[in-house]
């Protein structure tokens, strides 16, 4: 028997904001129909109307600024099914991104078939994997056979993980991938939305410069600063941090970069992957959770998860990006930036990682 924690943090009930109302560097951003000021209020986990400018129905600033677009936009409509989780029930999501040891932890008590599938270490640098048993971008994982390693970065965010990667580690652990509308719930809670807010509530945003303690459990960033955030590819840093770098005893949540509800690094550090509001396999998820079963071959096995064909979730369709990435302009980190929000990618890049949810009973 191997038992392994995943520490939690617990959103409730209750109605919440979506879209900042920000007029500059617009890149889909919702809100209220008749107003791209104004953002939109979640009250419940109803039926609602995606684009067609209708009363009460949910815009995407008619798409603009979008590196793929929606489906939906000022004329065209779409329905969000009641099913698909809107943030206004009570759910959990994980404190932190996966981290390399995590990563480990899981893939060490799968088969060698599944290990094959589920293999970050080989492939094509940037497509199908890290190529290299070595260290690129922080990651130091190395698998040939038997057991993995995590090496010497085990506490630092786990890169070069795919939406399949994410939904595997999702339905092994019983939990399940999280929307875009509970990525701004966790985000900003029920405060009122500020107009290009990162996670911590404020426009304000440090970018992080250095490492001290490099690997170890307790690596921070070299420098201080409201809203310290890993983003803009500074050549002193080229990769994620530690999962919960910024936080300790007496740091606030603006000087630790935390969300409304204490969930860390959902600006900066590796893009967030939600399911999509702004495709139609992605509305077609449900919220189901994983039965802590893999198919023979390594994949969650999930019919309503993106990316689902036939018998395994195979594919990225319906799943996208939210909150920014290491290398990536303060802009992508913004709580409601959805530049990437529809973009299906199955890549194993260097900027993403893995963050799960679950519905609450």
């Amino acid at each position: 028997v191997q038992v392994f924690a995943v520490e939690m943090v617990y959103i409730p009930q209750g109605s919440f904001y979506v879209g900042d109302g920000t007029t500059s560097t617009v890149q889909g951003q919702l809100h209220a129909a008749g107003s791209v000021t104004t953002p939109f209020q979640i009250t419940s986990e109803a039926e609602l109307t995606l684009g067609g400018g209708g009363a009460g129905s949910l815009g995407n600033n008619n798409t603009s600024g979008m590196y793929t677009a929606d489906d939906f936009n000022n004329t065209t409509s779409k329905t969000l099914p009641a099913a698909f989780p809107k943030g206004y029930g009570a759910f959990y999501v994980m404190k932190y991104e996966v981290s390399q040891q995590q990563w480990v932890d899981f893939f060490n008590t799968l088969t060698d078939t599944q290990k094959a599938s589920r293999d970050i270490t080989g492939g094509v640098l940037n497509s199908t994997g890290k190529a290299s048993d070595g260290t690129v971008n922080r990651n130091t994982l190395s698998w040939t056979s038997g057991l993995a390693s995590a090496g010497a970065n085990a506490y630092v965010a786990c890169n070069f993980l795919s939406w399949m990667d994410q939904a595997a580690y999702a339905a092994w652990a019983g939990l399940r991938p999280f929307t875009e509308l509970e990525y701004e719930k966790m985000s900003r809670g029920t405060a009122n939305a500020v107009a290009n807010e990162y996670v911590w509530g404020t426009t304000n945003i440090t970018q992080v410069t250095g490492i001290s303690n490099s690997g170890a459990a307790n690596e921070i960033a070299s420098n201080a600063g409201n809203g310290l955030c890993v983003y803009g590819n500074h050549g002193s840093v080229q990769g994620p941090l530690r999962t919960g770098f910024a936080a300790w005893g007496s740091t606030n949540r603006q000087t630790a970069g935390a969300s409304f509800y204490g969930v860390m690094e959902l600006s900066g550090n590796l893009w967030e992957r939600p399911v999509s509001v702004g495709n139609a396999t992605g509305r077609d998820f449900t919220g189901t959770h994983g039965s802590g079963l893999l198919s023979t071959n390594g994949f969650a096995t999930n019919s309503d998860w993106p990316g689902y064909v036939t018998a395994e979730v195979t594919a990225a369709t319906g799943s996208g990006f939210r909150g920014g990435l290491w290398t990536g302009t303060a802009v992508l980190a913004r709580v409601s930036d959805r530049y990437n929000a529809a973009n299906v990618d199955g890549s194993r890049s260097r900027f993403s990682g893995a963050r799960c949810a679950r519905t609450s009973p």
